[in-house]
Order: structure tokens, then C-alpha cells, then sequence
């Protein structure tokens, strides 16, 4: 081979060197509550990975002479996974949950539900159009809606307990926003009414459900309790929804006190709520009914509870004050009267000039006293550490 050759072989190589383009860089993010985020310059995916942990003391008493009880224990421990895969309109989400409450394990040591708490893909065909298909959050009521994260309290009310239905396997069409007001939103869809870690096949029977949000002040995220925005203008949102369940194999609908010998039945539900924030502070007010349409168990009813809290200006530190009802539908259902009032706080840790901008790290604490017809009065504290990181 020549030189001139050479030199030729070595120009062209050292050509095509300065000509190939490098590959971009990823972009790498952090912030407290949201996680760490991986992203593709060219959004072609996005990947976040976040956790969640809560630490909770309880303590009971009962009227005078009754016994007094205690305990701690992990309440939430998740790990959450999600962004986009080739475009940011083709979302998804997978988050797993591992302490004793979340897989549902029982005195005997039984586990009755699979760590996989939400699991879905989505795609958000135009603005007014999204789609999900998979397990999670179903659009019924307010209060479990919005992540627990959120509670004003140490964790959600005596109403949410009674009526509310569980995570569940589907398809949802809707949107936060249709429009570019942001005044209004919506949901509607169709599951398979098994609740949480469905098994096996069953009946062909579904969950039916639809939900519409409604802010007449303009654009407010519906999912945040506290005014951390501490608004100059109120924001108000109105919300209203109706299910119906077709073969329910439990008392609670979706979720637990499982029939004996196979029996089902349907059940309609409706709910209905108001949210409203302004200068720091904060009210709720949430109605929820189901009723029955069987004989296995009549548990009709609905329950309707308030709340008002306060978000200090110079201090990381919130207030409320919570009243809750559950009224049975009938003298003889299954369900009885009962009540609850409570006091809570939270102090928000890490808050940069005492301005918290989330719940992502706090300490919360409430005291409950609860009455249910025919029984001894129970008075319940509770204290909780919560992180999201």
C-alpha cells in the first residue's frame, strides 16, 4: 500500500470521527415526593421511580373499664414505577405495595392480595380523549381518588371505610381537562368487579361506573387537600358519581365481607362531593350511599362527613377538624349508625422558609373519639411519619 493511500485512509477515518454525532445524554431529576426521573431528550421514554413509606402508632380506649390497645406498624410501603415508552401520550404505571394492610395479610399469616397494587397502560389520544386499561383506582368517590398522601387526617375517614370500592381490573376512558378552561372533567368505565389481585375466570358480570368534576372558578387540581398555593382567588370543585355492580361477592361491594355458599348480589352506589381551597385554607364535605338490590346481606346506607383545615402562614403546620356519619338504610340492615369526630395536625419537614409546597415529608397526629349504636365509645390517637421520596 502507498503512503498517498495511507494518508487518504487516515484523512478519511479521522473525517468520519468528527462526523458521528454522539448520542445524547439522558436527563437525570430529583425532587422530594415526585422521585428520580430518567428521561430521553428526544422524549422517546421516560422512566420515575419513587417510594413511599408511613410509620404509624395507634392507641384505643374504650369507655370506663374497657381495655386499652396499642400498636405500630408500617401502614403504606410502596415503590412506584412509571413515565413513557415512545411517545409521552403512551404512559404507564406499575406500583407495588408490601406492608402487612396492603397485601392483606390476616392473623393466620395468609396473604390475600398480590403486592401488585396498580399495574396500567395509558394513552392519551387527544386532550379530551385518554384511555387506561389495567388495575387500579376506580372513578367513584373523592377521598380514595386522591392518594392517601393527601389526608388532612392520619388517614381516611369512617365513610371511606363503609362505602368506598376498591382498586379493580378494567378499561377507563376520560380526561382531567377536555378543555383549555380546565373547568371540568370526566370518567367512565367498565371492570370486572372483583377488586383488587382478581383470580381465575368468573360470571360475566362488570362494574359500571362514571364520574364528572366540575370547577367553577377555573383550573384546580382535585386531588389536593391542603392550599399549599395559599390562592388569592378560591378555587372550588364540584364532583358527582354512580356505579352499578353486577354479582357482587361482598358486602362491601369490591373489597371485603365475602358471601356464604357463593351467594352474590348487585349493587348501586352514587356519590358526591365539594372541595374548597382559598388562603391557606381548606373544606370538604363528601356524601357516599350504596344500596342493595338482593337479599344475602342488606347493607344499605350512606354516609356523609365534613372537613375544614388550615395551613399556617409562618409556620409548616396544618389544622383540621373532621365530623363523620354512616346512617343504615333500613332498621334492619346490616349496618349500623355510627359517628366519629376528630381533631388533626400535621407539621411539614423539610419546608424551605416554613412555605410547605407538599405532603411529601411530615409528621401527623390526631385524636378520634367514635360512637356506633349499642356499644362502648372508642377514643383512638393516632401519630404517623410519612416520607415520599
Amino acid at each position: 500500500m502507498s503512503l498517498g493511500a495511507l494518508a487518504g485512509g487516515e484523512a478519511w477515518a479521522e473525517q468520519t470521527r468528527t462526523t458521528t454525532t454522539a448520542a445524547p445524554a439522558l436527563l437525570f431529576s430529583y425532587k422530594l415526593g415526585k422521585g428520580v426521573a430518567l428521561e430521553d431528550p428526544g422524549h422517546r421514554f421516560k422512566l420515575n421511580i419513587k417510594t413511599r413509606l408511613q410509620v404509624r402508632y395507634t392507641g384505643e380506649s374504650g369507655d370506663e373499664g374497657a381495655k386499652s390497645q396499642h400498636g405500630v406498624a408500617i401502614r403504606r410501603a410502596r415503590l412506584d414505577v412509571g413515565g413513557y415508552i415512545a411517545s409521552p401520550s403512551i404512559r404507564y404505571r406499575m406500583q407495588l405495595a408490601f406492608s402487612p394492610a396492603d397485601v392483606g395479610l390476616t392473623d393466620a399469616g395468609a396473604q390475600r392480595r398480590v403486592p401488585v397494587l396498580d399495574g396500567y397502560i395509558e394513552l392519551r389520544a387527544a386532550q379530551a380523549l385518554w384511555v387506561r386499561a389495567g388495575q387500579g383506582k376506580v372513578p367513584f368517590n373523592l377521598e380514595r381518588l386522591a392518594s392517601s398522601q393527601e389526608s388532612r387526617m392520619v388517614d381516611r375517614s369512617l365513610v371511606d371505610g363503609e362505602f368506598t370500592l376498591d382498586r379493580d381490573v378494567g378499561v377507563t376512558v376520560f380526561s382531567d381537562a377536555p378543555t383549555d378552561c380546565g373547568c371540568f372533567g370526566y370518567a367512565a368505565g367498565v371492570y370486572a368487579g372483583e377488586g383488587h389481585s382478581p383470580l381465575g375466570l368468573a360470571d360475566p358480570e362488570f362494574l359500571y361506573l362514571g364520574r364528572v368534576e366540575v370547577r367553577p372558578f377555573g383550573k384546580m387540581n382535585h386531588r389536593v387537600f391542603t392550599d399549599f398555593e395559599r390562592r388569592s382567588a378560591p378555587a372550588l370543585g364540584l364532583g358527582g358519581a354512580v356505579g352499578y355492580l353486577q354479582g357482587a361477592h361482598f358486602q362491601h361491594g369490591n373489597r371485603s365481607g365475602e358471601f356464604e355458599d357463593g351467594v352474590t348480589e348487585d349493587h348501586m352506589y352514587w356519590a358526591a362531593d365539594a372541595l374548597f381551597l382559598w388562603q391557606g385554607l381548606s373544606a370538604q364535605v363528601e356524601a357516599v350511599g350504596r344500596r342493595v338490590l338482593g337479599d344475602a346481606v342488606d347493607r344499605d346506607g350512606f354516609g356523609v362527613y365534613g372537613e375544614v383545615g388550615y395551613l399556617f402562614a409562618a409556620l409548616p403546620v396544618a389544622a383540621a377538624g373532621h365530623v363523620g356519619v354512616l346512617v343504615p338504610g333500613a332498621d334492619d340492615s346490616a349496618l349500623s349508625k355510627r359517628r366519629e369526630a376528630g381533631v388533626g395536625f400535621q407539621y411539614f419537614l423539610g419546608a424551605e422558609d416554613a412555605h410547605p409546597t407538599s405532603t411529601a415529608l411530615r409528621l401527623g397526629a390526631d385524636y378520634f373519639q367514635r360512637w356506633v349504636a349499642g356499644e362502648a365509645h372508642v377514643h383512638q390517637v393516632r401519630v404517623q411519619l410519612e416520607a415520599t421520596l
